[in-house]
Parts: structure tokens; C-alpha cells; sequence
């Protein structure tokens, strides 16, 4: 996460400390091991509809599992594929029930029928963003949801603690929009419905990195070949010169190969996307896999300080992938430790191809940013 070039100002932190002072969910009643998530936008009445199947496990006796919700209209609930019922609670949580009886210790699933709204302002949640190419105006549908917005999209378990596997299931409503998300697509198929991407089942990660987008931008694609890997990338935005995206493209490539090596982990995901939408979140947010970026941070016209920009912004996003999402925080009380490692490895990976003076700018004003508040 960036934002305007330093990890924490402004509204955003703010979100961070009150929901640091919320009821977090317990470790020791229930645990998510995997979703499985359709979306379906229905963008004639600016909503989607959404299913999501959570396999669960408990480890004692409990009344109910309470997990995140927010803003989402839930029609059906099935506990183990029996009809069940739903307690709303404070802070955003909702508490699922059997209509009589307890539930086990063991394995379950926990089945969900929603809609909800996509968001214009601010940014939380499914974003429907407004752009203009080729002098006509068209809307892009993103996903924003770091720190604690996922529960806008659908019912999860949304502390970073709490990581899974995802299934995703995209429905495009026509041939305009292209479907992308976190993994690779795997099939596509047409349906009276509209046309269903599938997307192969990721790593096991936190919800705020799950990701995925309606677009019809054009795209720009590369391949890295790393140790005997081919890892695409692909970055879509509109208007973007070629020396931009070739200038992007380089940035990337570099990361990828730079902290897998410098972590002797390499990068477990098989691609990377790269998007560029209006938004008034965060400058960047590291989504595997799907990195999402403000309007005009990859397409500025180059100069020698905007490539220092854009170059540094795209290093910090990529070595999340290592710092934040490999290795992650249990709560956001704790953001301070995966930024501060990211800000660092950004320099330390443009020392490496500038000059060691990187690092010193990061000790003695970002580095301060990250670790004071």
C-alpha cells in the first residue's frame, strides 16, 4: 500500500486505528480453510449478486459462527446445506446459526446469497470508476478492499489472520468487459446469464488481498523468464504512452526477479496484473497478483522524477508480495511492520540499480514514517 508516496496519511490511517479498537474475531472457534466465490454484476441497478461457499473449521462447541458483514443484503443462508439464520451483531458482524441446535467441532460449510451496491465515493468495496478514452466517458468495476472492506463484497472472515484458498467465478454481463482476479483464468464459458470466468484456486491469503475487476481497458504484455519460469504480466490502462508501459513493464520485471532472489523464495504466484483506475483510496494497493494503482501514477509523462516515482511505488508494491502477503501481519495494529519492510525493500532494490543514496533517503525520512506515529 502506498499512499501519496508515504504509507500513512490521511484518512486512511485513521480507518486503521478505530478499527483497531473493534472486537476482533476468535482464532480458537472458527477458522475459514477455503471460498468459493461467484459475483455477477448487474449494472442496469448499480448492484451485484453474489453467492460464497466458506468451508469452516471449528474447534469446540459453539452456538453460532460469527464472522464479517457490512452492507451486503443477505437473502440465504445454509449451514451444511440446512437453512439457517443470521444475528446481526455490532461492528459489522453477523453470527450464523442452526434454526435449532449447536454447532459441532469439525468441518462445515457455510453458504451465502447476497447482493450488494458497487461504490462510487469513497473507494470500499466493489468500485464502479468512471473514465474517459477515445471522447467517450465508461465505467471500469475494481476491487478495493485493504484494510477491512472485504466484508463489502462478501461475508468473510475478514482479519489478515485469517487466511485461505479462493475459488472465484466472475460473470461478465457482455463481451465489452474483460474479467480479471488474483489467479489466471482457466476457462470461460457462455451462459443465458452472461459469460462465466473461472479462475484457478489461489495460495492461501488474507481477504484484503482478494481482487478482481470488470474492464474493458486495453493492455499492454511481457513475459519474465526467471529461472525456468514464464511469469506474464500484463498492465492495463487507458492512454498510456509506449515508453510508459515498456517503462513499467522494466520496473516490474525487476522486483519479480530481484526479491525472489533476495529472499531465495520465488514469486508463487504464475502472473502478475498491473491496473490503473480513478480512485481516492491509496496511491497503490498490493493485491496478489492484481496490483491496483490510482489514475496517473504508471501513465505521468516520464520525467526524471516521475520515473524515480513511478519506479519506487511499483518496487513497494511487489515486494509486499513477499512482505505482507507471504509473511503477514495477524492484525492491523501491526501495519507499521509490513510497510516499514516494504518502503525499505523498494529502496533497497533502487540502490541497487541507482545509487546506495536511496537507502540513506529511506533512514532518514520514510523509515521515521513507518515506524513513528
Amino acid at each position: 500500500m502506498r499512499n501519496d508516496y508515504c504509507p500513512f496519511k490521511g484518512e486512511f490511517t485513521v480507518i486503521i486505528f478505530l478499527e483497531c479498537c473493534n472486537y476482533r474475531l476468535n482464532l480458537s472457534e472458527a477458522v475459514p480453510t477455503t471460498y468459493e466465490i461467484v459475483i455477477k454484476p448487474d449494472l442496469d441497478n448499480n448492484v451485484f449478486h453474489g453467492q460464497v461457499i466458506i468451508y469452516v473449521v471449528t474447534k469446540e462447541n459453539l452456538n453460532g459462527i460469527t464472522l464479517h458483514s457490512d452492507e451486503l443484503n443477505i437473502t440465504d443462508v445454509y449451514i451444511n446445506q440446512i437453512k439457517g439464520y443470521y444475528v446481526e451483531n455490532t461492528d459489522e458482524r453477523i453470527t450464523v446459526k442452526y434454526n435449532s441446535g449447536s454447532i459441532q467441532p469439525g468441518k462445515h460449510t457455510l453458504l451465502f446469497k447476497y447482493s450488494g451496491k458497487f461504490r462510487t465515493d469513497p473507494s470500499r468495496g466493489l468500485v464502479k470508476a468512471l473514465y474517459e478514452y477515445n471522447g467517450t466517458k465508461e465505467y471500469v468495476y475494481v476491487t478495493d478492499l485493504e484494510p477491512n472492506w472485504a466484508r463489502k463484497v462478501f461475508p468473510c472472515f475478514d482479519e489478515p489472520a485469517f487466511k485461505a484458498k479462493y475459488h472465484i467465478k466472475l460473470v461478465s454481463p457482455n463481451e465489452t468487459y474483460v474479467a480479471i482476479s488474483n489467479m489466471p483464468e482457466i476457462t470461460k464459458f457462455r451462459t443465458s446469464y452472461g459469460i462465466v470466468h473461472e479462475f484457478a484456486p489461489s495460495v492461501p491469503m488474507s481477504t484484503y488481498l482478494v481482487a478482481f475487476a470488470f474492464t474493458n481497458f486495453p493492455y499492454y504484455t511481457e513475459t519474465l523468464e526467471y529461472k525456468g519460469r514464464l511469469i506474464p504480466i500484463r498492465i492495463f490502462t487507458v492512454n498510456a504512452s509506449k515508453e510508459n508501459n515498456e517503462f513499467v513493464m522494466q520496473c516490474a520485471k525487476a522486483a519479480l526477479s530481484f526479491y525472489s532472489d533476495y529472499t531465495d523464495i520465488s514469486y508463487p504466484l504464475p502472473k502478475v496484473d498491473l491496473i490503473e483506475y480513478k480512485r481516492k483510496a491509496t496511491a497503490a494497493t498490493e493485491n496478489w497478483g492484481l496490483i491496483t494503482f490510482r489514475q496517473g501514477i504508471l501513465t505521468i509523462p516520464l520525467r526524471i522524477y516521475t520515473k524515480s516515482q513511478i519506479k519506487l511505488i511499483t518496487y513497494h508494491e511487489i515486494s509486499h508480495f513477499w512482505f505482507g502477503n507471504l509473511a503477514t501481519i495477524a492484525y492491523w495494529n501491526d501495519i507499521w511492520l509490513k510497510e516499514g519492510f516494504a518502503t525499505y525493500m523498494e529502496y533497497k532494490l533502487s540502490a541497487q540499480d541507482n545509487n546506495i543514496t536511496q537507502v540513506n533517503i529511506y533512514i532518514g525520512k520514510d523509515c521515521k514514517t513507518c515506524t513513528h506515529f
